[in-house]
């Protein structure tokens, strides 16, 4: 599966995320970041470095594909927590799941 995946994406915006949330956890599932985003996915607690660098390399391929999948306006959401998938998710859900 090719990134330009994403680009079939509308960007969430203040009025699609019903139809955004299940394309982008869709396409998060598809890529295997899923449980990274919705935070049931342990991290590593083991000395492992090789675990904990490739569990980080997800949270990051996760939370890019989180903010390329916002309109430039939405990005002031996750100020602050870029590096956190499952922060970025809730954060969204809580901001437009407010609206609803």
């Amino acid at each position: 599966m090719s990134d330009s995946t994403l680009s079939n994406i509308t960007p969430l915006s203040d009025h699609n995320f019903s139809t955004w949330k299940p394309e982008i956890s869709a396409l998060l599932r598809a890529k295997g970041l899923w449980r990274i985003v919705n935070g049931t996915a342990p991290s590593p607690k083991t000395a492992d470095v090789d675990k904990v660098a490739a569990f980080q390399e997800k949270q990051d391929k996760a939370a890019g594909l989180l903010a390329l999948s916002l309109s430039s306006a939405q990005r002031i959401h996750i100020q602050g927590i870029e590096d956190d998938p499952a922060k970025i998710w809730k954060k969204l859900e809580d901001v437009h799941m407010e609206k609803c």
